[in-house]
């Protein structure tokens, strides 16, 4: 399942729960990597949670509010962590963490990959 929440600066971005057979073994990159493939660029989920079963309404239906909303998986969480090494990257790592909303991010991270909207690069540049 795939929805449409927003995050902490009020941008939405899609995030997707997934189910899976306990018997069989997948990875988020897998799964990001099979979306790639088969869909737009602007219809891959940002964020990914992975869940033992969705959770359900009395009425059997999903509950949309009891989805997690924290911990979730970051597309490059995929890839492994690189520390800020010195000052100089530990300030720039704040400050990116800061105007994004998203926290960790590595220094090997690419901006583009973070999938932030346009206002965000644009607000950054200072033009509306």
């Amino acid at each position: 399942m795939v929805i449409a929440s927003s995050d902490s600066n009020n941008e939405q971005r899609l995030v997707a729960y997934i189910v899976t057979d306990k018997n069989k073994s997948i990875t988020i990159p897998q799964v990001r990597s099979y979306l790639q493939e088969h869909l737009p660029d602007y219809m891959i989920p940002i964020a990914f949670a992975v869940l033992d079963k969705m959770p359900l309404t009395p009425s059997g239906k999903i509950d949309k509010r009891s989805l997690p909303t924290e911990n979730l998986i970051l597309p490059q969480s995929g890839k492994s962590f690189t520390a800020p090494r010195d000052t100089w990257e530990f300030a720039l790592v704040q400050i990116w963490e800061n105007l994004l909303g998203v926290s960790p991010i590595s220094i090997k991270d690419n901006f583009f990959d973070l999938r932030w909207s346009l206002f965000a690069s644009s607000s950054f540049n200072g033009s509306n």
